[in-house]
């Protein structure tokens, strides 16, 4: 159901058309959402600005070219059900490299745990991250600004708070 979902948008500094089809487009589904307006201040930034918003148990960082798949969101929220250490869902693509990879995936396997979920789209535990916050005092570390490798910061840092990761396919 369309009202069990909340988006944050934030325009990054962005002068596309994606925020006025959001505008005129999520009412119409009944969509919850916010559209922060703001220069562009780098991925890490806006990331944290937008988890200033997040109230549900989990949460998706995107970038502005992904497609979804018909059935991404269950598949990706059935991992933190069926697995109590999940930090970090990543879903499968055609233009990724690794276990992430559609073309690695010959073998058919449905679901993987993984050590590593690339950062361009990904679904975090709520829990996760702000017992990450509670520890380190940030989400994604600050010195990543513009963003480039921070996956792979936080990965190790909520690997040694006892979390795991997953692939959904």
């Amino acid at each position: 159901d369309p009202k069990d979902y909340k988006l944050v948008f934030i325009n990054n500094g962005s002068f596309d058309d994606t925020f006025n089809w959001a505008q005129q487009n999520l009412d119409k589904y009944g969509i919850e959402f916010r559209i922060l307006s703001r220069n562009n201040d780098g991925w890490i930034n806006a990331i944290h600005e937008a988890y200033k918003f997040v109230d549900t148990p989990y949460f998706v960082t995107c970038h502005n070219d992904i497609v979804f798949s018909d059935d991404w969101l269950p598949k990706m929220v059935k991992q933190f059900i069926d697995y109590d250490d999940v930090a970090m869902v990543g879903p499968t693509s055609d233009f990724i490299l690794g276990l992430q990879s559609t073309n690695f995936n010959m073998r058919g396997i449905v679901n993987e745990q993984t050590k590593f979920i690339c950062g361009l789209f990904c679904m975090f535990s709520k829990e996760a991250v702000d017992k990450l916050i509670e520890t380190d005092g940030f989400f994604m570390d600050p010195i990543f600004g513009f963003g480039d490798k921070e996956e792979l910061d936080y990965a190790i840092r909520l690997t040694d708070l006892g979390y795991s990761f997953r692939i959904a396919r």
